[in-house]
């Protein structure tokens, strides 16, 4: 699991934090589901698909980085939700044959 420095649990199950690259430091989120053994981590990225870069503890970058981590929690829930759906239907059609 990658260390993140500067990280702030924001709310259960969702971390925040920065790690240091060759360009600079971004933010990334580590994400943790419910009866899932390890924690997702990615890094966080914006609507025109560019990093979110640390900037000596910007506010408004970690307000965004914040904004962006919620709603990428929820489709890795939504993703792993119709995953399972999925895997049940096709359990119950080989059950049914």
């Amino acid at each position: 699991m990658p260390r993140l420095d500067h990280s702030k649990i924001i709310s259960k199950g969702l971390r925040v934090g920065t790690r240091k690259l060759k360009t600079g430091e971004i933010y990334y989120a580590q994400i943790t589901l419910k009866g899932e053994k390890y924690a997702t981590v990615r890094p966080i990225i914006d609507s025109k698909g560019d990093n979110i870069s640390y900037e000596n503890g910007s506010k408004k970058n970690r307000d965004i980085a914040k904004k962006y981590a919620f709603e990428m929690q929820h489709q890795i829930k939504i993703s792993l939700k119709e995953r399972v759906v999925s895997s049940l239907s096709r359990l119950i059609m080989q059950l049914e044959d």
